[in-house]
């Protein structure tokens, strides 16, 4: 190198689109999100819990999904109402139909 030469830093090498992505167990996830792991299965079974992968008889969490699922969750205010939540008097959990007979 001569001495009009300025070094360059070294780039980290750009990640390729094959690169799998780091796969947590269930008591790794559980661990995580300081959740037990029934309720990470029953969240499983509702729909309602982060993202899986079912492979063959075992389940994985990606861990870049769980982070996407952990921000979605995430509130400024206990008012505020996520889009899985029903608006009162809008949803069918908090609506009630009254039906009267005609006289």
């Amino acid at each position: 190198m001569s001495s009009k030469e300025i070094p360059q830093p070294k780039m980290p090498a750009a990640k390729s689109s094959t690169a799998i992505a780091t796969l947590m167990t269930p008591n790794e996830t559980a661990r995580v999100l300081q959740v037990s792991l029934s309720w990470l299965a029953k969240a499983r079974m509702r729909g309602d819990g982060p993202p899986y992968l079912p492979i063959g008889r075992s389940i994985r969490y990606a861990e870049a999904a769980l982070i996407q699922w952990m921000k979605s969750k995430q509130r400024s205010s206990t008012s505020e109402i996520g889009p899985d939540q029903d608006v009162p008097g809008v949803g069918t959990r908090f609506t009630k139909v009254i039906v009267r007979k005609p006289e």
